[in-house]
C-alpha cells in the first residue's frame, strides 16, 4: 500500500522580506532575477518565496506578476510574524548591537544591567 504524505508548507523568514519588497509603493512588475538581485538572493529563491507567499495567501498573481494582498500582509506583520519567526537567544558572544542596544535607541533608553543583545559577528 502506498503511503500518502501531507506536505505542510511553511514560510521562511526570507519570504517576509520578499513580501515587503513587493509591497513597496510605486514598484513596477519586474523579473524574478531583478527582485532577487535587489534582495541579495538567487532568482530561484525569489521564485520559491513568491510561491510560498501565494500558498499563504499573502500574494496573488495578476497575469505573470505577484501582487501583495496588503491587508493580509499587514495583519501578518502586526500579529503573526513574531510567532512564526521567534527570536532565539544564544549565549554571550561578540557581535553587532541590536534592538535597544543599537543606535539611536541606545542613547534614548536606559540599559539594563546585563549584556546587550547582539547579532553574532567576529
Amino acid at each position: 500500500m502506498k503511503r500518502i504524505f501531507n506536505r505542510q508548507m511553511t514560510l521562511k523568514p526570507q519570504d517576509l522580506l520578499v513580501a515587503l519588497k513587493l509591497a513597496l509603493p510605486g514598484r513596477k512588475p519586474a523579473p524574478y532575477a531583478d527582485l532577487a538581485e535587489a534582495l541579495g538572493m538567487s532568482a530561484s529563491e525569489a521564485h520559491a518565496s513568491v510561491g510560498r507567499l501565494k500558498v499563504a495567501r499573502l500574494t496573488v498573481m495578476e497575469g505573470d506578476w505577484p501582487v501583495v494582498v496588503k491587508s493580509a500582509l499587514k495583519e501578518f506583520v502586526l500579529h503573526g510574524a513574531r510567532y512564526a519567526f521567534p527570536a532565539t537567544l544564544g549565549g554571550a558572544t561578540r557581535g553587532m548591537p541590536t534592538g535597544y542596544a543599537a543606535a539611536p535607541l541606545s542613547a534614548l533608553l536606559s540599559q539594563p544591567e546585563e549584556l546587550p543583545p547582539v547579532w553574532p559577528d567576529p
